[in-house]
């Protein structure tokens, strides 16, 4: 890594991930040293968006090792020469990600002041969007939700919103879940059709909708397809031979041996002492 030119950012970026597979492996003075060294060739490179992005890597790994002090300096250091970009989609970019490393090392507020210097309006929706995407990885549906209460700035909440409603996870979308985030989303329609979507999705494919709800959801939203794939598979799992739909299939076994051999694997799985896979092979292995 070190006879890689001074001239390119490969030498930092090489350095960059000696150190954090170093600490990874515990050499934590190693991984320091390489983390010094990558440091000072990021300060040596002449472009600016080149220095920023190294340097936001920098930082990012060095909060991972620990190292708040160092990460926020880093941090700043990466945030100088970002603003220094003379070309107005690249400055936009990189501004983005230092943002959402902030966001992810828990500087929101740092995060969403860098993220109204973002010349480029669709960029800094996106940015705001990822920030909530980030939340979800993170932590639960209701704590990403919680998140939209430490942004200030009108146009932050909506489009973190945003990315909250595009990033929840259909399992999350429960009625308390409703509950908690149509209140805050009921002047975008966009992020409640969304939201509503991932429930009818979710009501539909489990089975726990009454055929009212089913149609009134269709109606509204379109989810036709959801009820057909919900509808197939219910009949393929009535077809196939489970523990839980004996009564369609047990009479064409003819051995009453094996009929008896049969209710007793099925009440293991009623009981968790074997699983469905098991006893579907034993069925066929009777065959």
């Amino acid at each position: 890594a070190r006879g890689i030119s001074d001239e390119s950012d490969k030498r930092s970026v090489a350095l960059l991930n000696i150190s954090a597979e170093l600490a990874k492996q515990g050499h934590v003075e190693k991984a320091a040293s390489s983390m010094h060294e990558a440091l000072a060739c990021a300060r040596g490179l002449s472009d600016e968006y080149d220095k920023s992005s190294v340097l936001r890597d920098i930082s990012a790994e060095l909060a991972k090792q620990g190292h708040v002090e160092e990460a926020a300096s880093s941090m700043q250091e990466a945030l100088a020469c970002a603003r220094g970009i003379s070309s107005e989609y690249w400055k936009s970019s990189e501004l983005s990600d230092i943002s959402a490393e902030l966001a992810k090392q828990g500087h929101v507020e740092e995060a969403e002041a860098i993220g109204t210097e973002i010349p480029q309006i669709a960029m800094r929706h996106s940015c705001w969007k990822a920030n909530a995407a980030a939340a979800h990885k993170k932590d639960s549906w209701k704590v990403a939700l919680s998140g939209m209460h430490t942004y200030k700035n009108e146009e932050a909440r909506l489009f973190y919103l945003k990315g909250w409603s595009e990033n929840v996870a259909i399992k999350d979308v429960t009625v308390e879940c409703l509950a908690a985030a149509l209140p805050l989303i009921s002047t975008d329609s966009e992020s409640i059709e969304a939201l509503l979507q991932k429930y009818a999705l979710q009501e539909t494919l489990l089975g726990r909708t009454k055929p009212a709800l089913q149609q009134r959801l269709n109606r509204s939203l379109n989810t036709q397809w959801a009820i057909d794939i919900a509808a197939h598979f219910s009949k393929e799992e009535t077809n196939a031979r489970l523990s839980t739909n004996l009564d369609t299939w047990l009479h064409e076994i003819a051995d009453e041996d094996d009929r008896d051999d049969i209710k007793s694997w099925a009440e293991k799985v009623k009981n968790g002492k074997m699983t469905e896979e098991k006893f579907s092979e034993k069925v066929k292995s009777m065959n």
